[in-house]
């Protein structure tokens, strides 16, 4: 099944909860059951209870209804009865059409969110500090967007992989909500960091997941997405020249 342009959230959109379309096709299964989003679940609901009245008519009009007043109670049960079939028959196919958008639809969003750059709020590392104690981890907080910082960043790193220790890290980045922004922290290790130069000072860094997908979050109401960001990449400003790769 082809996603359609318009079934994607735009790049500058992109978050972990994103609620997930609905499927294109016909409307008019949709609008027959009431469903408006793909959640199911309330669907499904309002279709059992349709079967229970119409069970219930049937029986007021074996017990409780006049004999002239009966057929036209049958016929109402029988009605109520045939929309509930109905209803479940297109619920059936509008579940099997979901299931099948929403994993290439997956596939396309992702591709959407890998393109994403965000803006880094704080880069910090905690790094290891011979001392006349013995050896600490000191945190310290990195400006990217400063040369001076980046090349001290680097030395950090050089050292680290000649000496075979490991520097956590920790980066900060927002993100768009509905209610204005939201916050997300990575943590992983300086040496398996990518840095990107970015060549114009001043800028903001930014940070990249080649890797990153998004998954389905089930749900009794509307399905929304998780995603797994995976190994970061940095735009920075300036690199040296000498930097060391990334592991």
């Amino acid at each position: 099944m082809d996603v359609p342009s318009s079934a994607l959230y735009p790049v500058g959109f992109s978050r972990p909860d994103l609620p997930v379309p609905g499927a294109p096709g016909p409307v008019w299964p949709r609008r027959l059951v009431g469903l408006r989003e793909p959640g199911f679940s309330a669907a499904s609901r309002r279709a059992a209870r349709l079967v229970v009245v119409a069970a219930l008519v049937v029986l007021a009009g074996e017990f409780l209804v006049d004999d002239g007043l009966r057929p036209f109670v049958v016929a109402v049960a029988a009605g109520v009865a045939a929309y509930a079939g109905l209803a479940a028959v297109s619920l059936a196919v509008l579940r099997r059409r979901q299931a099948r958008f929403e994993r290439t639809w997956l596939v396309a969003q992702s591709d959407v969110l890998r393109a994403r750059r965000f803006d880094v709020l704080r880069f910090t590392t905690s790094e290891p500090v011979e001392t006349g104690q013995g050896r600490w981890a000191v945190r310290r907080v990195y400006d990217l967007t400063r040369r001076d910082e980046v090349e001290r960043l680097l030395g950090v790193r050089r050292r680290a992989d000649a000496d075979g220790v490991v520097v956590p890290v920790t980066v900060e980045f927002s993100y768009p909500t509905d209610d204005g922004v939201g916050l997300e922290q990575i943590r992983g290790e300086l040496g398996s960091i990518h840095l990107e130069d970015n060549s114009a000072a001043g800028r903001s860094a930014r940070v990249r997941f080649p890797t990153a997908h998004y998954g389905v979050r089930p749900s009794a109401e509307r399905p929304t997405t998780y995603w797994v960001l995976g190994r970061p990449t940095l735009t920075v400003t300036r690199l040296a020249r000498d930097q060391a790769p990334a592991r």
